[in-house]
């Protein structure tokens, strides 16, 4: 499966996609729900983009793959799936991620509420490194290799949310922060949420908002765009249905949100926004208003 001569090295790509079990360590090798490919890195098209990281490194050999959501969402799982990406690799080769039989690569890949981690990774022939910016010098990869993903409706919904009447759930949004700077994909945003202040962190990977339609009768709720180089565009956020203030489905152990509020008891969790309809704005949205010291729409 993996061929060196002192020509050519031949890095074997084999991409795993698996439900996400729980388990931080789920091996794919004995799932029964897995779907693997197999790819010869060195036939795989390189990036006509610019890319950006932060050191002197030479990216003009980048090579790219693109997961296909869709099938791994066709695995039977009701959590967000994972990806593995495992190169396999002569020895004395390094990457911005090394597990400890050198010889092996696997990238964890997923787009959870707490990070999405697609993105650039390195392949380098030399001394084993954790990654390339120990480097003080320019130095030229054997590799960039850029993972970056589809969708067929360039939408994916992190979850189902209900409302009803004028009561509206709660969640978390990703940040501008979700992917890391060396990535180089960008999550934007919406622009109903791009200036909120964020009370988690400054710097969070998450933002908790209120879940809502922000045009009429819509069925999506938006937080943001991811941006992928030469890929279109895809929106992240919830679907939405509304149901009878009766029957609301209540988003239950959601620890989480006293946690980073240091909130004790459950009496104690009050969050204030001001709310105006339709009928009340010029463009046919709805906005919520936070109630801080400075007065922000969101």
């Amino acid at each position: 499966m993996l061929e060196s001569t002192k020509k050519n090295i031949f890095y074997i790509v084999t991409c795993t996609y698996l439900p996400n079990l729980g388990q931080e360590q789920a091996d794919p090798a004995t799932s029964s729900f897995q779907i693997s490919q197999s790819y010869n890195l060195t036939d795989l098209q390189e990036l006509k983009s610019t890319l950006q990281y932060y050191g002197s490194f030479d990216l003009t050999k980048t090579k790219f793959l693109v997961v296909d959501w869709d099938e791994i969402k066709s695995l039977k799982n009701e959590s967000l799936p994972v990806v593995y990406i495992n190169v396999f690799y002569p020895e004395n080769t390094i990457t911005n991620d090394i597990n400890s039989k050198k010889r092996i690569s696997r990238w964890r890949l997923e787009c959870s509420l707490s990070k999405c981690t697609f993105g650039l990774k390195f392949i380098f022939n030399n001394t084993h490194y954790s990654d390339l910016s120990e480097y003080n010098s320019n130095i030229n990869p054997d590799y960039s290799f850029m993972i970056m993903f589809m969708v067929k409706t360039n939408k994916i919904s992190l979850k189902t949310l209900s409302y009803g009447g004028h009561n509206y759930p709660l969640f978390y949004c990703p940040t501008k922060y979700w992917f890391t700077s060396e990535s180089n994909i960008i999550f934007k945003p919406h622009k109903s949420i791009e200036n909120t202040k964020n009370f988690i962190a400054k710097q969070s990977k998450e933002i908790l908002l209120p879940i809502y339609p922000q045009t009429i009768n819509a069925e999506f709720f938006i937080c943001g765009m991811i941006k992928q180089p030469m890929l279109s565009d895809i929106e992240i956020g919830y679907d939405i249905k509304y149901t009878s203030e009766k029957s609301i489905e209540i988003i239950k152990n959601d620890n989480k949100a006293y946690e980073i509020c240091k909130i004790d008891k459950i009496d104690d969790v009050h969050f204030t926004f001001a709310f105006m309809d339709f009928e009340f704005n010029y463009d046919n949205k709805r906005r919520f208003i936070k109630k801080s010291k400075e007065v922000k729409s969101i």
